[in-house]
């Protein structure tokens, strides 16, 4: 993890040639690196490696997460990080993520 030469954080994501992610999930996994980054590059970081394990276990379980009960084809995926963790919204077919979400927002 950390970041690469340009600054911008590093993402193991590009290695994950099953998983597709929406421009949101990408400016979401940005914006959450972003915020945690002010006060923390190595919880950032950590953020960033939860998120990738997500991604990693969707990979190899595309039908992971539970149903979401008001979008029919999407599940949601709790991946545990600090005290509110992240929730990754997926379809199940292709496991395209839709959207990447800190617990801790509202």
């Amino acid at each position: 993890m950390g970041r690469a030469g340009n600054g911008k954080p590093r993402h193991a994501i590009a290695d994950m040639s099953r998983i597709k992610l929406s421009d949101t999930a990408r400016s979401d996994i940005r914006r959450i690196y972003d915020f945690l980054a002010q006060f923390d590059v190595a919880v950032a970081d950590n953020g960033n490696a939860a998120i990738i394990v997500g991604l990693q276990y969707l990979q190899a379980h595309p039908n992971a997460g539970a149903p979401v009960a008001d979008r029919p084809h999407v599940r949601k995926l709790v991946v545990a990080f600090g005290a509110s963790g992240y929730l990754i919204f997926h379809t199940k077919v292709s496991v395209f993520i839709l959207t990447v979400e800190s617990g801790a927002e509202p």
